[in-house]
């Protein structure tokens, strides 16, 4: 009898509602609280130098800056690292390597957010996010031209401490956004195992045994976005110093 083939890691954690696209794959509890605590204090730690002050968020980037012809490669810091072990476990980066070797940090006050969007052909099309200190609601916009006007396809709840990919055609194809708000009153946070936790309500069929009227309330977040530059260059790191 021919052995069947083997699974993905990260199979049980795909999302497949109708409503969303393929490549999309969510992991609550990805870290733990001790470790999100580190993760934050040494993004708030980091020299207001390193900080770049948008219009509607700041960030920092680490890895170096990408570019059309190639990015010259700059070590990730040690405490960006502290994921790594579950990346490879699961399988997340392998065209290059294991791990990514890119992280944009974004801070969100309550109220911020950001424009749909693609991440576009710098990277490799595989992006993880990790949410510390307050969830978030992220929307997902399906590859059509007047998609602002029409609204969100669904959208997903990011909770903290998680972890939600984009991969496949969720990366290449999809928008995904998040919307400027400091609350929200149609998402709910319970039941682990229930799609509805993730998804937005009005995407899916009505039920009497649900309530959607919690009302959540957003916070500081920090999202740590790890990716893999489609064009490395690495310089030695003597030449680093």
């Amino acid at each position: 009898m021919p052995s069947s083939p083997l699974k993905s890691p990260l199979e049980p954690y795909a999302l497949t509602h109708p409503t969303l696209p393929k490549g999309l794959y969510y992991i609550p509890d990805f870290i733990t609280e001790d470790e999100e605590a580190q993760l934050a204090r040494k993004v708030t730690e980091a020299p207001r130098s390193k900080w770049v002050t948008l219009s509607r968020r700041r960030l920092q980037t680490y890895g170096g800056t990408p570019h059309a012809k190639g990015t010259i490669l700059e070590p990730l810091p040690s405490w960006t690292q502290v994921p790594f072990d579950r990346f490879r476990a699961l399988g997340i980066f392998t065209k290059v390597s294991y791990h990514p070797n890119h992280l944009l940090v974004n801070e969100y006050l309550a109220g911020q957010g950001i424009m749909p969007h693609e991440d576009g052909p710098y990277y490799l099309p595989t992006v993880a996010t990790i949410t510390l200190g307050s969830y978030t609601v992220l929307d997902l916009y399906p590859p059509n031209p007047t998609f602002p006007e029409k609204g969100p396809a669904a959208s997903i709840l990011l909770e903290r401490c998680s972890l939600v990919i984009l991969s496949g055609e969720a990366y290449t194809a999809w928008r995904h956004g998040i919307a400027e708000r400091s609350s929200d009153d149609r998402v709910i946070g319970t039941a682990k195992d229930d799609l509805d936790r993730w998804v937005d309500p009005s995407t899916l069929p009505s039920s009497p045994t649900r309530d959607f009227s919690q009302i959540l309330s957003r916070g500081t977040r920090i999202s740590l976005t790890y990716r893999q530059v489609a064009k490395p260059i690495r310089i030695p790191r003597a030449l680093l110093r």
